[in-house]
């Protein structure tokens, strides 16, 4: 763990500080973001006809969606009364 500390030593041979440490991870973080948006760039058709699908399942069950639950229930409480039967 020491050996990774060393390594983190600024110019004049100091240990860098908690500000130095959090920008080095900042600058970091950025260029990650930048590389992940450069891969997902050939992607974009595929991204955006998946928002449109899940878009669309949205819709269906906004429409459908409350007949569906009411249908499961109607036949949840069949089911039971039958088997009492």
């Amino acid at each position: 763990m020491s050996g990774v500390l060393t390594v983190l030593k600024s110019r004049d041979n100091s240990v860098l500080d908690f500000k130095d440490f959090m920008s080095a991870i900042a600058v970091l973080y950025a260029c990650l973001t930048i590389i992940m948006l450069q891969r997902t760039q050939s992607m974009g058709d595929q991204i955006t006809m998946m928002w449109h699908i899940l878009n669309e399942l949205y819709k269906f069950m906004n429409t459908f969606g409350l007949l569906l639950i009411a249908f499961l229930f109607i036949l949840e409480t069949l089911k039971t009364e039958f088997m009492f039967e």
